[in-house]
């Protein structure tokens, strides 16, 4: 059972289809990786999240579909890397940050407002509204408004999954590390994108509950 090829009608060409099935292989080949799976959740969270926020339900969907791309740069980096298991060394946490650029680069040769959307969250989802992110040190709304969405939707899913270097943590344990890094004036996210997340928990909480049980499904079909 391969993804779904919905995004085709909005990228103009071949090359977004390519990438998308490009991480369903890489998880098919590397469960672990889980790049297939975290994309497609953050997909289904960015929706979500753009709906809490007030945004039109067509622009809440488009930014959830670009959101699929925003970790394609790891197609580009080592699984050795990617799962080590152990701390990282410098020059591994640098590659790994590469990611950004990687994914933005991916991107760059497609034409169209939805490709530019998908290499926005691609080269600028690890930005801080705080201006301390990378890799460009964007600050406020001078980070992409489908971007900053993103990056709550990113960092949600990646504090509650499996990873080679980390346990899984609750729900109630994310929220806590969501609001440590909301510290500050500014703080990390964006103020608005933060309070739709909180005013909408609940069901943010249950849409990755109902996702992350769908890719479970999805990928031990595929074996």
């Amino acid at each position: 059972m391969e993804p779904h090829k919905s995004l085709d009608d909005r990228s103009g060409g071949d090359a977004l289809a390519e990438l998308r099935h490009a991480l369903y292989r890489a998880d098919c080949a590397h469960p672990g990786l889980d790049l297939y799976g975290h994309s497609t959740r953050v997909a289904m969270l960015t929706t979500g999240l753009g709906l809490a926020m007030g945004l039109p339900a067509q622009e809440a969907s488009l930014i959830g579909d670009a959101a699929y791309f925003h970790d394609v740069g790891k197609l580009f980096i080592p699984v050795s890397t990617l799962c080590k298991p152990g701390s990282l060394t410098l020059d591994e946490r640098s590659l790994i940050e590469a990611h950004c650029y990687l994914g933005g680069q991916a991107l760059a040769k497609e034409a169209g407002p939805f490709a530019q959307m998908a290499r926005n969250v691609a080269l600028l989802h690890h930005e801080r509204y705080d201006g301390r992110g990378y890799p460009a040190r964007l600050s406020g709304k001078n980070i992409p408004l489908e971007a900053r969405i993103v990056a709550v939707a990113d960092v949600y899913d990646a504090l509650r999954s499996v990873r080679s270097y980390k346990a899984q943590r609750s729900h109630e344990d994310t929220i806590s590390q969501l609001m440590k890094e909301c510290r500050g004036d500014p703080g990390g996210f964006d103020p608005l994108v933060m309070e739709a997340f909180l005013d909408t928990q609940a069901d943010i909480c249950a849409v990755w509950d109902s996702s992350m049980l769908s890719n479970l499904a999805m990928m031990m079909k595929a074996r």
